[in-house]
């Protein structure tokens, strides 16, 4: 594999105080990465700093070449997939995955039949358009994280950077997106998500970045880097790999990519 993305020496400071430090992370292309670590150490704000969503000191690039100042062209290139949405009880599941192609559009006319196949592909991706009528606030959390991560596929970008996709969703919504996310990957989409739940990270993904105190403290192969001595140094707990436990949907209930 090649590597697709690749943060180096990244810095974020806000009031003063250093957020991110010197953090260095690589996707490769076709791979599933876990970013992990305790709550404050700095995830969120690496992904919004990579996405050029806060100001950051360092080189960020994708497929060897340094992100685009442009906010068009950054977006054809990365989708990003914030934890928490502020969209309004007006506006459509569909406006929503519509949203996505805006980096493509090229008139203030409309919606071309490109753009529109792309968002139907998109929601068919997710599973969720029998959702594209309904008002996105009244989607259930499973819903509105499948509409979101539509959104970010119509973008037609092919790295994916999401931000506890699974918060707050029960456990059969959880491995239904998290199955959902392995078949993107076999398609050769790459994705760096972050997570809390060490056990989908085992899981799940194919290799993992643990931050600690704004830092990336260690990186590699999901089974060789998060191993019970890394969890107890970083998270002050016992953990055992796996902790014996893997769950599976039922055959046929995980979604599905067109």
């Amino acid at each position: 594999m090649s590597c697709v993305l690749h943060g180096e020496s990244i810095h974020v400071h806000a009031g003063g105080f250093a957020i991110v430090r010197d953090a260095c992370i690589r996707l490769q292309t076709g791979e599933l990465l876990a970013l992990v670590g305790p709550n404050g150490a700095g995830k969120t704000t690496l992904l919004r700093a990579m996405v050029g969503v806060v100001p950051m000191q360092g080189e960020v690039n994708v497929h060897g070449k340094a992100l685009a100042s442009n906010g068009r062209e950054r977006a054809q290139t990365m989708a990003y997939v914030p934890q928490h949405s502020r969209l309004f009880a007006a506006v459509s599941a569909r406006e929503v995955v519509e949203w996505g192609r805006f980096p493509h559009r090229g008139s203030a006319l409309g919606w071309s039949s490109e753009d529109r196949l792309v968002v139907d592909q998109a929601m068919a991706t997710c599973d969720c358009g029998y959702l594209q009528d309904r008002a996105f606030v009244d989607c259930s959390g499973g819903e509105q994280a499948r509409l979101l991560l539509a959104r970010a596929l119509a973008t037609q970008a092919q790295v994916l950077l999401l931000d506890e996709p699974a918060a707050s969703l029960d456990i059969a919504h959880r491995l239904r997106l998290y199955q959902l996310l392995r078949r993107l990957v076999e398609r050769g989409y790459s994705i760096i998500v972050v997570l809390h739940q060490l056990e989908d990270a085992w899981q799940y993904a194919d290799s993992v970045a643990v931050m600690d105190q704004g830092q990336i403290v260690a990186q590699g192969p999901t089974a060789q880097t998060l191993t019970a001595a890394l969890v107890r140094k970083v998270w002050g707990v016992d953990m055992q790999p796996h902790g014996g436990v893997s769950y599976h949907l039922p055959e046929g209930d995980a979604g599905h990519v067109t």
